[in-house]
């Protein structure tokens, strides 16, 4: 173990693909697989497990429709006190997060544009077919349908107008260009009056404000953590050439999947920095962590069961005497959709387009059944009765600790059980047997929502 008082990252305090001997390599093992139980639930307000975060996390937020933001910005501000942010994170952050915004603004003004090409046009007659149609995908994009879905209505009103048009053509022209015009003008003078502000993101930033810093790393440790980045490469490199096949997982470091950005002078070594902070943080609070990540599909950080590397568990046992547990960020009932993964070193405004701001083919608090997502076959997993509570039991929780302390029925099957592969028939003739057998219930709420609640 590192006994060093003066936590330094360097050739004492690093990264390493071999970390002590056989029996350390044990005992790391041990102490992962003996300690699970300690942080099952740290997710709550009670819970004193540090957590870290990293910045596609945070990013995420932005994807999410103003209506759910609470939920994430609840989780965040509440637990503050025990929330990390590494300066890697940080930087990447605040690098990011304007195109973020900018982005919203943009699509707000396709929108208004789009508007008003259509209150615009002197012969509706000629294109209705063709404005019916735009209209309808006008209802649908994920930004109206999150966050201007009051005016999904005149919407509406505007389709049917056209259509009652077109059946009747007795109707003057000029009644219908006045129709549609009054059906949209609201939302269009809202979109007017939106763009003049930017994006209104206090929420996120004073929550992320709020977090706990992992202080700066010196220029010292930042080179040799550049330079120990290109070794680890080279070994791996190496290793790979080796005739008598060596299980290359063996080899695998922080960051190797953006070994390629090099080509496109982009940061690699992001990941890698952020765990050598990581690791020092471990050491000075001396206790197990979990490590809350939306990256999980890279595969240079994790197995297929979640767990970091055997490696990687036995170099920050033998360094701080503690490990962390990684738990994938798109498990959270933070939102009905998984998040996009972001490129974080690439700052091309085109990079973040419409569907990764708002991905969303539905609201989760108000779907529409109409654009539920598409499930592919071969894409499912099995749904049982025991996997439906516990599932269900854990938002519920969720809800309670950070949302509005309900969950709807919708919000539940397509949102958290569709996006974690579970069929939505399946689901759907799940929790008709298990009302059937009086095990949940389905109440209306306030806002009139068909919500869960288990017996």
């Amino acid at each position: 173990m590192s006994n060093k008082k003066d936590i330094v990252i360097g050739e004492n305090f690093c990264f390493s693909f071999k970390s002590g001997n056989i029996r350390v390599k044990k005992n790391a093992r041990q102490h992962y697989d003996s300690h699970k139980n300690v942080i099952e639930n740290w997710w709550v307000q009670t819970s004193k497990v540090p957590i870290f975060i990293d910045t596609n996390f945070l990013l995420n937020a932005y994807n999410l429709p103003k209506s759910q933001r609470s939920l994430f910005v609840n989780f965040i501000s509440l637990n503050q006190d025990r929330i990390y942010i590494t300066d890697q994170v940080d930087e990447e952050y605040q690098r990011k997060r304007p195109n973020f915004i900018k982005n919203y603004i943009d699509s707000l003004n396709a929108i208004f544009k789009e508007l008003g090409s259509f209150q615009k046009a002197l012969d509706i007659t000629k294109h209705c077919e063709e404005l019916v149609v735009k209209l309808e995908n006008l209802k649908k994009r994920p930004i109206v349908q999150n966050d201007y879905n009051s005016y999904l209505g005149d919407i509406e009103n505007t389709i049917s107008r056209i259509k009652e048009w077109k059946s009747e053509t007795e109707s003057p022209c000029a009644a219908l260009c006045k129709d549609v015009k009054n059906d949209l003008l609201n939302f269009h003078e809202q979109l007017e009056a939106e763009q003049k502000n930017v994006l209104d993101d206090d929420d996120i930033v004073n929550a992320v404000a709020s977090c706990q810093f992992c202080g700066n790393i010196s220029i010292s440790e930042k080179r040799f953590i550049y330079d120990l980045y290109q070794s680890c490469a080279n070994e791996r490199e190496e290793m790979s050439l080796r005739p008598d096949k060596i299980d290359m997982q063996m080899y695998s470091f922080p960051g190797l999947g953006d070994l390629s950005k090099k080509n496109e002078h982009k940061q690699r070594e992001g990941d890698f920095l952020h765990y050598h902070e990581m690791l020092k943080q471990i050491k000075i609070l001396k206790k197990d962590v979990v490590f809350l990540t939306s990256d999980v599909k890279k595969g240079d950080n994790l197995t297929d069961k979640l767990e970091p590397f055997d490696h990687y568990i036995c170099n920050c046992f033998y360094l701080t005497g503690h490990v962390y547990y990684l738990v994938d960020a798109n498990s959270l009932p933070l939102a009905s959709q998984q998040c996009p993964i972001i490129d974080i070193d690439s700052d091309d405004e085109d990079e973040v387009d419409e569907n990764m701001m708002n991905g969303y083919e539905s609201s989760a608090s108000d779907p529409v059944e109409e654009t539920i997502p598409v499930q592919k076959k071969g894409y499912f997993k099995e749904l049982t009765e025991e996997i439906f509570l516990e599932e269900l039991s854990t938002c519920i929780k969720w809800s309670n600790e950070y949302g509005d302390k309900y969950v709807s029925k919708d919000y539940f099957i397509y949102g958290i059980l569709g996006h974690k592969r579970y069929e939505y028939a399946k689901s759907r003739e799940v929790l008709h047997k298990l009302i059937v057998d009086g095990k949940l219930q389905i109440k209306k709420n306030k806002e009139d929502k068909d919500c869960l609640y288990i017996r």
